[in-house]
C-alpha cells in the first residue's frame, strides 16, 4: 500500500503485492514466480528456448548460469550482453572452465543499443533485463528495440528499482548508483502501453518493480 501522506510504499505489507495480472496468468504461476526468479526459470523456460540476458553482471549471478547449470531445462542458444570488457572476459573464461561438452553460453561486450548488435544477435523466446533500464535515459527505446527481437509469443522479463521506495531514493539516487530514469507503477503502465506487446504481469515490493511483457 502507498502511504498517502509521504507518497512512499509502506514497509508493513507483504513483500510482493500483485498489482496487475493478465487473465492468462490467473493461477499459481505468477504467485510462484514472485517467490523468486528461479521459480520462473524452472517452470516456464522450455527445452530449446533461446534466451538473451542484457546487463547480466557476473557469470555466477546471471540468469543464464541458472538456466544452464541449475535447472533441468535444455535450452537453445544462451547469450549474455554486458558493456564491461572485464566482466565479459571473466565470464568467457568461467564458461570455458565449466561448459565441458555442452554448448557454451555466448558472452558479448557491447552497448545494448549498439545498432550492429541489435541487427545481428538474432531472435529470442525470452529476453531478461534485471536492474538495467534505470541506467538509460531512454528506457522506452531499449524495450522497443528488444521487443522487435522476440519470437511470436516471446517474453521480456524486467526488474527496475521502485522510485517510490525510500531505499531507492536514499541509496540509489543520492549515493550515485548511476540511475538516470525513475520508475513507478504508473510510469511503467504508461510507457508499456505504447509498446507492441502485452503486459502479462506487474508487481511491486518496497524496493523493486517487476513486469513481464509478451510479444503480440
Amino acid at each position: 500500500m502507498k502511504n498517502e501522506e509521504t507518497g512512499m510504499i509502506s514497509d508493513n505489507y507483504k513483500r510482493w503485492e500483485i498489482l496487475y495480472k493478465d487473465e492468462e496468468w490467473n493461477d499459481d504461476r505468477w504467485e510462484r514466480f514472485l517467490d523468486s526468479y528461479e521459480t520462473f526459470f524452472l517452470r516456464h523456460i522450455f527445452d530449446g528456448a533461446d534466451v538473451l540476458e542484457l546487463g547480466y553482471g557476473t557469470w555466477e549471478s546471471s540468469a543464464l548460469n541458472f538456466i544452464k547449470y541449475k535447472s533441468t531445462v535444455k535450452p537453445g542458444k544462451l547469450i549474455g550482453v554486458d558493456f564491461s570488457k572485464e566482466t565479459t572476459e571473466r565470464s568467457i573464461t568461467k564458461e570455458e572452465e565449466h561448459s565441458g561438452e555442452q554448448k557454451p553460453i555466448q558472452f558479448h561486450c557491447s552497448d545494448i543499443l549498439d545498432e550492429h548488435l541489435i541487427k545481428s544477435i538474432g531472435t529470442f523466446d525470452y529476453i531478461i533485463l534485471f536492474r538495467i533500464l534505470e541506467h538509460f535515459s531512454n528506457p522506452e527505446t531499449v524495450l522497443c528495440e528488444y521487443t522487435n527481437l522476440l519470437k511470436p509469443k516471446g517474453k521480456i522479463l524486467v526488474s527496475v528499482p521502485n522510485s517510490e521506495s525510500p531505499v531507492t531514493i536514499e541509496v540509489g539516487l543520492k549515493q550515485g548508483w548511476g540511475h538516470v530514469s525513475l520508475f513507478t507503477i504508473d510510469s511503467v503502465q504508461s510507457f508499456v502501453s505504447e509498446l507492441e506487446s502485452n503486459l502479462l504481469g506487474l508487481c511491486a515490493d518496497k524496493d523493486m518493480l517487476v513486469f513481464l511483457l509478451e510479444n503480440k
